[in-house]
């Protein structure tokens, strides 16, 4: 039987130990649900709001909304990974419950956008026609059949998904650690497994370096040399990155890792580690300083390491849509294709949700506001995402 949830803003105690309740989240800890992920955020004009999932008067999970003025039209809410929950049909009671508390205490909400860590359920291969996400039935169910914006309010709608913006990890690579080392090992296709080989072979160090700034200088460094310097990758602004690596280094769960050819760093890894899931953030290399398999080997040893330190899980963060053959038809498709040879297959999520409760702002913000928004904040922050 389905849960039936009520939502309340979390008290002071609870925004104070936050990472702690969102790591007791059925799906754990995310990166993108904690109070660093809120504070980087709050830096860019965003207001973070803490939320409370209830049922049966018992906190089910804790949901970061991120909040955006926006002029004339009023508040629009992100959610980055609420519903935490894994099973369609308590998601979609999950926002229900959000639609009652937004139209109850929040009237000046006009819609909120959610991306739920809920992956698709696939027949055979989980990107089916032109890249589109397959709803699982139980969640297809829970959307009403006329999906005219004119005629329908504040129901749920599934719109198309730009893979381009919004959650990194719409569609990813998610590598299974609770097993053994050779099980681990194994997992991998052929050519990573020799690469891994090679990399030890060849004497590849692995190293974990300090949060230091000449460490932050290295990483920035690195992630613009990525692909022999590839131009038409989105790297957020310096001081929004620093942001993140000081603040999860700080709380000890962010850790820079690096493969060391002849002495020196040829590539970087910053990994995060929220609960029992880690998640490889950010990236760096130098194809003149790394030997062949020095970034599997990286990888490898990193995972061997989130093990000891209990993760269960850890998420490549982004690869391209089965249908995409080039970097033309998505940006992460050569990165991608790194991050796939670790695992079998991709980890699709669902896509964006979003409860509409004004009709007429939704459809300014939609057609022109959304856009406007998104070229205000570039040219205030220098930030070409918004999200």
């Amino acid at each position: 039987m389905t849960s039936v949830y009520t939502v309340r803003a979390a008290s002071r105690a609870e925004q104070e130990n936050w990472d702690e309740l969102s790591e007791q989240n059925p799906l754990g800890g995310e990166f993108s649900n904690s109070r660093v992920f809120a504070r980087v955020k709050s830096q860019y004009g965003w207001h973070p709001r803490f939320l409370i999932w209830e049922t049966d008067g018992k906190p089910a999970f804790a949901g970061l909304v991120l909040e955006r003025r926006i002029p004339l039209l009023g508040k629009f809410w992100y959610l980055p990974t609420a519903p935490a929950l894994q099973d369609a049909a308590e998601v979609g009671a999950g926002l229900k419950a959000l639609e009652e508390y937004v139209k109850t205490h929040e009237p000046t909400v006009f819609a909120v956008s959610a991306e739920p860590t809920l992956p698709v359920i696939p027949a055979d291969d989980p990107d089916t026609v032109a890249g589109r996400h397959t709803l699982p039935p139980s969640f297809a169910s829970l959307i009403p059949e006329k999906e005219a914006l004119d005629t329908i309010k504040s129901r749920l709608s599934v719109p198309v998904t730009d893979l381009k913006r919004g959650r990194m990890d719409a569609i990813t690579a998610v590598i299974d650690l609770d097993q053994t080392a050779d099980e681990l090992l194994a997992s991998f296709d052929k050519k990573c497994r020799n690469m891994v080989r090679r990399g030890e072979r060849e004497g590849v160090e692995f190293r974990e370096l300090p949060a230091t700034q000449e460490t932050f200088d290295k990483m920035w460094k690195l992630m613009h040399k990525v692909g022999g310097g590839r131009t038409d990758l989105v790297i957020r602004p310096r001081a929004y990155l620093e942001s993140y690596w000081k603040g999860f280094a700080d709380q000890g769960r962010g850790r820079f890792y690096a493969a060391v050819d002849n002495g020196e760093i040829s590539v970087l890894a910053f990994v995060v580690l929220t609960g029992k899931n880690a998640t490889y953030k950010d990236g760096g290399s130098d194809r003149a300083l790394q030997s062949a398999g020095s970034a599997n080997y990286l990888h490898w040893r990193i995972m061997l390491e989130m093990q000891k330190l209990g993760a269960t899980s850890y998420n490549m963060f982004g690869v391209a849509p089965v249908t995409a053959q080039s970097d033309t038809d998505h940006i992460n498709y050569s990165l991608g294709r790194f991050k796939l040879s670790f695992s079998k297959r991709r980890s699709t999520l669902v896509g964006r949700v979003e409860l509409i409760f004004n009709e007429t702002k939704y459809k300014l913000w939609s057609r022109v506001g959304a856009g406007i928004a998104s070229r205000l904040h570039a040219r205030k922050y220098k930030d070409s995402q918004m999200i």
